[in-house]
């Protein structure tokens, strides 16, 4: 029995040398942590369009992006063979803080300019 969607190990491979939850489970975290960062950023740029700059939707966008670093830190923690997916899931990751500072600055001018 396989993960869905990843490669399983030839023949010949026993379970001492090749372990799903150390090989796998990464790439599988990471690649769904990029899926979820494209989520992030499409919900950033809705909100973004709607101009809908509060302190409350800062503040759960702030916490989401908490938790999907916390998810990348415990599941980098855990990988000892190298997921395929880390750089992707680094660079999605930097695009996520990036786009929640360019919300958190109209937030915050938002803020000043109201009456």
């Amino acid at each position: 029995m396989g993960v869905p969607g990843v490669q399983q190990p030839a023949s010949g491979y026993g379970h001492n040398n090749f372990s799903c939850e150390t090989h796998c489970a990464p790439q599988l975290a990471d690649t769904k942590l990029v899926r979820v960062s494209s989520e992030f950023l499409a919900e950033i740029d809705k909100e973004t369009t709607a101009a809908h700059f509060t302190y409350g939707e800062l503040e759960e966008n702030d916490e989401d992006l908490a938790k999907l670093r916390g998810w990348f830190d415990k599941f980098a923690a855990r990988d000892r063979l190298g997921a395929t997916g880390r750089d992707a899931a680094v660079k999605a990751l930097k695009e996520c803080s990036h786009a929640l500072d360019g919300f958190a600055e109209a937030v915050y001018a938002a803020d000043l300019d109201a009456p």
